[in-house]
């Protein structure tokens, strides 16, 4: 995509993170998406502009770390994805990352926030992944339902096996991913994560120095997700044609 392109996708994603993060509250309580609540009053006007309540209007109230990263993670995502894609499918393309990466930077939040991968997000986005498998260009539907089972079933047995380790949402992420990657970027998508994941335990277990330290898994899998929906497929490619 042009320069041009790229510039709106950001303001773009800038806009769909500070939403995300503004309504962030909704996503663990199953309350209504009505209006949320802003430094002890209702959001309204500017109140739905990125970064105006953190950078402008602060009023001395404390605001969740989401309201900070949220909007720059999800502007860096939509630029990426709006720059990695190409015509003739670019636009097309561009709308099903956009869509994926929106909702893995949300799952990852939290999970980050309070150890939860809440089901009001995560099944539809199922739902979702499995509606719109044929619409990929690099791959057809089947490749995709079956990277969403490849996805359940590598994570759902350790799951099982070790329940302390992993949740079950991280096992319905894990098949998330499966949907949004497909089988070649699945590979590399887990295989991302899990390496993220132990590198990060490592470096909770040497600050902290308790191995009973909580530690959320999800946003190293969402990460690996991240990389594997940009590079993924031409990474296998790569390693298998390599070899």
């Amino acid at each position: 995509m042009t320069a041009v392109a790229v510039a709106l996708a950001i303001l773009g994603g800038l806009t769909a993170g500070h939403l995300v993060a503004l309504f962030g509250d909704a996503l663990y309580t199953g309350a209504p998406l009505e209006r949320p609540e802003v430094c002890g009053r209702r959001a309204a006007g500017a109140d739905f502009l990125p970064y105006w309540r953190c950078a402008v209007r602060r009023e001395g109230c404390s605001l969740p770390s989401r309201w900070y990263l949220l909007p720059a993670l999800t502007a860096a995502w939509w630029g990426a994805a709006a720059a990695r894609t190409s015509a003739p499918d670019g636009p097309a393309h561009f709308v099903l990352l956009a869509w994926a990466g929106t909702i893995l930077l949300a799952l990852s939040t939290t999970d980050l926030e309070r150890h939860r991968i809440p089901n009001r997000v995560v099944y539809p986005a199922i739902a979702a992944g499995i509606a719109l498998s044929w619409a990929w260009p690099d791959r057809g539907w089947a490749n995709t339902l079956l990277a969403g089972v490849l996805g359940l079933a590598l994570l759902l047995v350790p799951a099982l096996v070790v329940p302390s380790g992993l949740g079950l949402g991280d096992v319905k992420l894990s098949a998330l991913i499966g949907l949004l990657c497909g089988l070649k970027s699945l590979v590399v998508a887990l295989t991302t994560g899990v390496v993220a994941g132990a590198v990060g335990a490592l470096v909770v277990l040497i600050v902290r120095r308790d191995r009973k330290a909580l530690m959320p898994y999800g946003p190293f899998l969402a990460a690996g997700a991240l990389f594997a929906l940009l590079w993924g497929a031409r990474l296998y490619d790569w390693y298998v044609g390599g070899r």
